[in-house]
């Protein structure tokens, strides 16, 4: 055993001759071996569940066959396929960054002109009537007037269509309306034949600016403020009233709120018969008119007005132009204010409405007498008022009412010659308060030196049909001809029937009987009896509004 050993280990001692290749051998074995344990070392570093598996070494060789078999060299495991490193990619090529189009031209479309505005649309509106007229006794009694009041009978005519534009636009907050209204009224059978038309003139005809507070008027326009006590549009006389001027309404609530107005007229033009000097002969009338009521409370009218009369210095005027004998007279300028407030109400059944006045300056004084040389016309200081007052109840839901009235304007004192105390009635609509009949007047006014007491009785059985019944009761408070106190007494009783929208029929009949004191009056005073003054229409009327 020994010797086998021996001659084992004798076998495999190397010869001289092969030891520096063996050396070199080895060092490339043990060189393989450390890049070996590098690479496992790597890779159980990088996976070493895996890797350990791999790199596990065999079971070293025991007993016989460690001995019996020659030791080869053990071939070093090759190592570990490396991942091949990721493939070089080329950098991209430079992004060229074109530059931007130039932006194109806009060329504006020519911008096309405004819209003209619409045309305007027109307001028609409209008042025509007929009406039968019949005065007896007016001469016996003295009451006459021409050319309106007359004995005897007529037929009066109106025609009157009215043609308004809609607000034209004028700017953001201003718009303008035109007003025309043309109108041909007077008496059938005066004209000179039948070939012969009727006189055609303009009763309104203005231009009116208006913003949503504020309207400006001038040109011709009809005025109504109040009950029409001291300006009114006389609607019951076939021509009717209107006004020369301007006028201004300031209404910041709109329509329906408080307002205030500012009007300027002409009531006479004085050129070409006088030119000197500046506004000679001219008459004017302007004023403020203030309605407040729905400032304080709803359904309540109050009014506040201030009015003026002027009559500018005029040299050599005719006063008395129906007088042939008359000369021409130099008048004094005069001046003459009216101020006065109303108040008008309806609670529950009861209603009230309340008016009055006071008149203060200077009024042109008296005309000269006849065939008096050239004279002056002085002014004289005037000093007047005048109160109307109503309350009424209403029963039958409105269809029954009572009302009492009651009326008193100054009268002139005949003894104060260098003053006047006369109420000068202005421009009403009188008609309706003191009596249809218009009997009781004095120098063409009916309310001035009158003391009255009304009776009012409104019945209205159905929607169509109204009936009226008034009792009036006059006093003179100032002598007139001589004579002052109770006048007389008339009694009105009327009808009007709807027979449609705007078309009314109607019919009165009025009776006065005087006071055989006061009547008859004037030149016809003493000769005559006195007997009681009948009055009768009847009338077709319709109203386009």
């Amino acid at each position: 055993m020994t010797s086998y050993k021996a001659q084992a280990l004798a076998s495999r001692a190397p010869d001289p001759s092969e030891r520096k290749p063996r050396a070199r051998l080895q060092r490339l074995r043990l060189a393989s071996a450390c890049t070996w344990v590098a690479a496992s070392l790597t890779t159980t570093l990088l996976a070493p569940s895996a890797k350990a598996q791999e790199v596990a070494p065999s079971a070293a060789p025991t007993g016989i066959e460690a001995t019996a078999a020659p030791v080869e060299p053990v071939p070093a495991a090759p190592p570990p396929a490396l991942e091949p490193p990721p493939p070089v990619t080329a950098p991209p090529p430079p992004v060229v960054v074109e530059p931007p189009p130039p932006p194109p031209v806009v060329v504006d479309a020519p911008v096309a002109p405004p819209a003209p505005p619409p045309p305007p649309t027109f307001v028609i509106t409209g008042s025509f009537l007929g009406r039968y007229e019949v005065r007896a006794n007016y001469d016996a009694i003295g009451v006459s007037r021409a050319p309106r009041f007359v004995e005897g009978d007529a037929f009066f005519y109106r025609a009157r269509l009215g043609l308004a534009t809609t607000p034209i636009e004028i700017s953001e907050s201003a718009k303008v309306t035109l007003q025309l209204t043309p109108q041909a009224a007077g008496v059938l059978g005066t004209l000179a034949n039948t070939i012969t038309d009727a006189p055609f003139g303009v009763h309104e005809g203005y231009l009116r600016v208006a913003t949503s507070a504020v309207r400006f008027d001038v040109g011709r326009f009809e005025m109504n403020y109040g009950d029409s006590l001291v300006i009114g549009s006389l609607d019951w006389n076939e021509v009717g009233r209107s006004f020369d001027g301007m006028r201004m309404r300031v209404a910041p609530e709109g329509p329906t709120g408080y307002y205030v107005d500012l009007f300027g007229t002409q009531i006479d033009e004085g050129r070409p018969d006088l030119i000197a000097p500046f506004a000679g002969g001219d008459h004017y009338f302007m004023g403020l008119y203030a309605g407040l009521g729905p400032a304080v409370m709803t359904g309540l009218d109050l009014d506040l007005y201030a009015l003026t009369q002027i009559w500018p210095t005029a040299e050599g005027i005719d006063l008395a132009p129906m007088d042939p004998m008359n000369a021409p007279s130099n008048r004094e300028s005069a001046t003459e204010a009216t101020f006065g407030a109303r108040a008008k109400q309806k609670i529950a059944a009861f209603d009230y409405r309340a008016e009055v006045g006071l008149q203060v300056g200077t009024r042109p004084g008296a005309v000269p007498p006849m065939m008096a040389p050239p004279a002056e016309v002085n002014s004289i200081d005037a000093v007047a008022y005048h109160l109307d007052a109503e309350i009424g109840a209403s029963v039958l839901e409105d269809k029954l009412r009572f009302g009492l009235e009651g009326i008193l304007a100054s009268g002139d004192d005949p003894t104060t010659t260098d003053k006047s105390e006369a109420w000068n009635e202005l421009y009403p609509t009188a008609h309706k308060f003191l009596g249809l009949a218009d009997i009781f007047h004095q120098g063409g006014q009916k309310r001035t030196n009158v003391m009255s007491g009304v009776l009012h009785v409104t019945a209205k059985p159905s929607a169509t049909l109204t009936l009226q019944l008034d009792g009036h009761i006059f006093t003179r408070p100032q002598p007139i001809f001589g004579q002052d106190g109770f006048a007389g007494a008339e009694i009105d009783a009327g009808i009007t029937y709807a027979l449609g929208k705007g078309l009314n029929l109607k019919g009165l009949y009025a009776i006065f009987v005087p006071n055989e004191d006061m009547y008859p009056q004037g030149m016809m005073a003493g000769m005559l009896e006195e007997e009681p003054a009948h009055y009768l229409e009847l009338e077709l009327r319709y109203d386009l509004k």
